[in-house]
């Protein structure tokens, strides 16, 4: 068994989880990871060669428990939203109505600005967390980083983009504080660029779909036998099917023919 050893501490058990699976891609077994989680109790003071906190939040209530000696070497981990679940809320048609829901207020309305710093901010965004008195009759997707459980019943939709991930920056400085930085810096950037490939691919596939929806859909309003004419919002023409082309024609030699 490796002789260094890390501390990870979160708020909830699942994004202990989360995080110790991500912090394990990188490290393998040349580091014992142990997992702690506030919310099923911690018994004593941590004193693992380094610590890794979740969350500012997490740290302050490991303070506030008297969890966490500030002498001992920690990190507060930033976060960021999963790559791999960005494709699910690109699709989502602008200015719909969501809820984003997480587990208290500071963390919703933190993966909502989260969201909109990287250029998702065509959507409406609604932080719901459990509690909060917030009207959803009207809303039909929630958005949730690992909270389905926070989600309202009503809710028809709901795109579960997991537990936010610790962002490139911590994962550097968390090797680097295990000094093994050096030694796996390709497998750092192979990882990140991986997972830009992977969703560049899913939203490419995504592309391809709504493509030949969009043919066959047309193939199907051409091949009516009445005339389609449809407007949308702002009175522009957005069907203008193939039977009404014909029947256009005929009107305008019709009126022609009249003068």
């Amino acid at each position: 068994m490796s002789s260094v050893k890390v501390a990870l501490i979160a708020g909830s058990e699942k994004t202990m989880i989360d995080l110790i699976k991500q912090l394990k891609e990188y490290t393998g077994d040349e580091v014992e990871v142990r997992g702690y989680s506030i919310d099923t109790g911690i018994d004593e003071p941590i004193s693992e060669g380094l610590v890794i906190i979740s969350s500012q939040l997490a740290k302050d209530e490991l303070v506030k428990l008297g969890l966490l000696d500030l002498n001992t070497e920690h990190i507060v981990a930033r976060r960021t939203i999963s790559y791999d679940h960005l494709d699910k809320v690109v699709e989502i048609p602008q200015n719909t109505k969501v809820l984003l829901v997480n587990d208290v207020e500071r963390s919703s309305v933190g993966v909502i600005e989260h969201l909109k710093s990287l250029g998702l901010d065509t959507l409406e965004y609604i932080a719901y967390y459990p509690g909060c008195s917030i009207d959803v009759s009207d809303i039909k997707i929630a958005i949730t980083p690992g909270e389905t459980d926070k989600v309202p019943s009503t809710i028809e939709q709901v795109i579960d983009i997991e537990s936010r991930i610790m962002d490139f920056q911590t994962i550097t400085q968390i090797l680097n504080s295990l000094q093994i930085l050096n030694q796996k810096s390709g497998l750092l950037s192979d990882h990140y660029l991986r997972k830009i490939i992977n969703i560049a691919k899913r939203l490419a596939q995504s592309r391809n779909k709504i493509l030949e929806l969009n043919t066959h859909l047309e193939n199907v309003i051409d091949d009516l036998s009445q005339g389609v004419l449809v407007y949308d919002q702002n009175g522009r023409i957005i069907v203008f099917n193939e039977s009404l082309k014909i029947l256009s024609a005929q009107v305008k030699v019709l009126s022609l023919e009249n003068h």
